[in-house]
Formats: C-alpha cells, sequence, structure tokens
C-alpha cells in the first residue's frame, strides 16, 4: 500500500519502547538527548578552556540544578499556563503518571516557558549564593539551548503532538483527525532550533559584553515563536486567548521584552555597549554575505 507524505505521521509509532505497563516515548527520549547534549558542550566549553576546577565542578552542579528545575518549572508552567481547571480537579496528576483509579496513563504537557522559569530561578539563585557571574554562564547555555529545542519539537513530531492549523499546501500533513495541517513541529524545529543557534553562532563571533547572547536568545526565540504560532493550533482548552493571538504567543511577546529589557540593562551597565553599532555591524554583515 502506498503512502503519501501526509500520511507519514500515522507510520509512526510514537512510543519507542516499552516493558509491561512502562512506556518510552520518542518525546521523552527526545527531550533527554537534546539536554544531555547542551550538557555536554556546555561543559566542553568550560574544559576546553581550562578554567579553574573549582569553578567548573560549581558550574556542573548550577547545571544540574538547572536541569532539574527547568523539569518542574516545565510542568508546573503547563498546569498553571495551559489547563489549571483540569490540575485542579485532579491535582494527583501533576507529577503522578497514574489516574485516580491507578492506571497508568504517563505524564503529558510540558511548557517551555515554565521551564526557562524554573531554570531561570535556580541560575540566579546558585550564582548568587556562590558568587558567580550570571551572565557568563547564561550566554554559554542560550548558545547550545536551540540544540534541545531541535530535538524537542522532533520528539513532538514523532509523538504527533502539537500540531498545525488546517491547511491545504502539498506538504500537510494528517495527524489522526483526518485533516491536513501545517506539520508545525518541523517549522518550530527549523526556526528555533537550527536557525536561532546560527544567530546566536554568528552573534557570539562579534559580542564582547556579558549577557548580549542571553538577550538575543530571548528576544529571538520570543519572535520566532511568536511567528510560527501562526502555523500551531492552539491548544483546544484554551483556544485563542487575545485579538486572535494565541497563550504561546503572548508568552512570546513577553519573553521578547524581557529580552530587550536585558539589552537596556547592559547599555546602561556597560558604555561600551551599543545596540546601534551591533545591528549596524549585522546588517553591514548580512550586505556583505549576499
Amino acid at each position: 500500500m502506498d503512502f503519501g507524505m501526509e500520511e507519514i505521521p500515522l507510520l509512526i509509532n510514537p512510543i519507542f519502547f516499552s516493558l509491561g505497563f512502562l512506556e518510552i516515548r520518542w518525546y521523552s527520549l527526545m527531550y533527554f538527548v537534546g539536554f544531555g547534549l547542551v550538557l555536554f558542550f556546555v561543559l566542553r566549553g568550560y574544559k576546553k578552556q581550562r578554567e579553574d576546577k573549582v569553578f567548573l565542578k560549581d558550574r556542573e552542579n548550577i547545571l544540574f540544578w538547572m536541569f532539574l528545575f527547568g523539569l518542574v518549572g516545565g510542568r508546573l508552567g503547563y498546569v498553571f499556563f495551559y489547563d489549571l481547571s483540569f490540575f485542579t480537579l485532579h491535582p494527583q496528576r501533576i507529577f503522578s503518571p497514574f489516574d485516580s483509579e491507578g492506571a497508568y496513563v504517563g505524564i503529558s504537557g510540558m511548557s517551555f516557558y515554565g521551564g526557562v522559569t524554573g531554570a531561570s530561578l535556580a541560575l540566579l539563585f546558585l550564582c548568587w549564593k556562590k558568587n558567580i557571574s550570571v551572565w557568563k554562564i547564561s550566554d554559554r547555555i542560550v548558545l547550545y539551548l536551540p540544540i534541545a529545542l531541535f530535538f524537542g519539537r522532533i520528539g513532538n513530531f514523532l509523538n504527533g503532538e502539537l500540531y498545525g492549523r488546517k491547511t491545504d499546501i502539498f506538504w500537510g500533513m494528517d495527524f489522526g483527525d483526518g485533516i491536513l495541517r501545517h506539520p508545525s513541529q518541523l517549522y518550530e524545529a527549523f526556526f528555533e532550533g537550527i536557525l536561532l543557534y546560527f544567530v546566536l553562532f554568528f552573534a557570539k563571533k562579534r559580542i564582547e559584553s556579558k549577557g548580549v547572547l542571553t538577550a538575543i536568545f530571548f528576544i529571538g526565540y520570543g519572535t520566532l515563536r511568536f511567528f510560527v504560532e501562526f502555523f500551531r493550533q492552539p491548544d483546544v482548552q484554551i483556544g485563542y486567548v487575545f485579538y486572535g493571538l494565541s497563550l504561546g504567543q503572548i508568552l512570546s511577546i513577553i519573553m521578547g521584552v524581557i529580552g530587550f529589557l536585558f539589552l537596556f540593562f547592559l547599555k546602561k551597565k556597560e558604555r561600551n555597549f551599543s545596540l546601534k553599532t551591533l545591528i549596524k555591524k549585522a546588517l553591514d554583515r548580512v550586505r556583505k554575505s549576499c
């Protein structure tokens, strides 16, 4: 039997491995692969610089707690942002993989913005406690964070979730409801993963001021996520929340604004930093490459 592009999601088994009631889905696997690679590249960068072992150990601890708080924050963010009414009635389902009758149903639902909030709080507290530069660590982490975003969105696609809105384009796909939709997970994998990584890599080569790379990540992710959300189907329990905008777009705007506030703060702190000069250099580089 021949299958077209539109039926690709129907051919994918979202379960990577199962043993009895225990199921490991592609999404979970991609999640840990992505963050594992981020951890590897971040720590490799510190070791290449041969920094003091004590500080390197501190950073290893900070990365561990950021990952842990990122997971918890991602889950709580989904609970409060996307489905509070359900979890108010079923609070045990926030972290329990079993329903009220004891049947294994797994844990699903993570919020990127909740994860960023949890990881950021862990970073701020630990850097304050250990007297380590927040910007220096955050700049290195955000440089590789698009890798995790890429694998996470691929996991969404393999899991057949967070698909796009209806479409009649030839690459539209059926995610199980008989309707052709944008494969928005793949759009996000490209824009939030590949494109954002190259933007940050380009900026890193030309920026010396601490914290600017973090600000660019916030602005870049917020902008790209806002754009891709026009192709993504809003969560059914929420729909559109404000003048046709989804909740993801509202949160994207907030993230972008925070990024610009970072730039404003850094500009005030460092007299040699100029956003105007940074943009001019970037435009000059684009002109030369065209």
